[in-house]
């Protein structure tokens, strides 16, 4: 099993195989932090982000565990902005679970698109917002199953589960990286 870097930045555990990653990470949480203020004190009560090495772009929110998962390639081709855009998704699923909130379905997805797509519009790029605004056309949160029927997305099997479940059982190998 590989070893992992572990560092603490703003109250949060950041966990990553990459140093780089790792540093990025750090910063879209201090751009949300300086761009917006309030809703940093959500992204704050989260315990840990987890980036976990394989390619690709999907992330999950345990909202019960107070941890953030994502996939190494989101941090590696999106922007600061877009980066800090997608914990400012994050943070509105957290005040809606902590409201009592339903936070997954259509509701759910559209208040927490439009709270990134506010933060976008203010601190990415014109092309950053078409984007998202593609992918939310294309309803992220809806799965569908072999035989065609739309099914909603609550939460994922396999990797992620058993990543953030090796993180908590303290059994994911992890390397203190101290702060510069």
């Amino acid at each position: 099993m590989p070893v992992f870097y572990k560092k603490k930045f703003q109250e949060i555990v950041i966990v990553s195989i990459s140093k780089k990653d790792l540093s990025k990470m750090s910063r879209a949480v201090l751009f949300v932090k300086r761009n917006r203020p309030r809703t940093f004190k959500l992204i704050k009560s989260l315990d840990a982000i987890l980036i976990y090495q394989k390619r690709g772009y999907e992330n999950q929110l345990f909202y019960k565990e107070r941890i953030w998962v994502c996939k190494t390639q989101t941090v590696l081709e999106s922007s600061l902005a877009y980066l800090a855009s997608l914990l400012v998704h994050e943070a509105e699923h957290l005040r809606q679970h902590d409201g009592g909130k339903r936070a997954f379905g259509s509701r759910a997805e559209g208040e927490a698109y439009r709270a990134q797509r506010r933060f976008l519009k203010s601190t990415g790029t014109k092309e950053e917002v078409m984007w998202l605004d593609s992918l939310y056309k294309k309803k992220w949160w809806v799965r569908r199953t072999s035989d065609g029927k739309a099914t909603l997305f609550t939460r994922s099997q396999g990797p992620f589960n058993n990543f953030v479940a090796l993180y908590l059982s303290k059994k994911l190998h992890t390397r203190p990286l101290k702060e510069n």
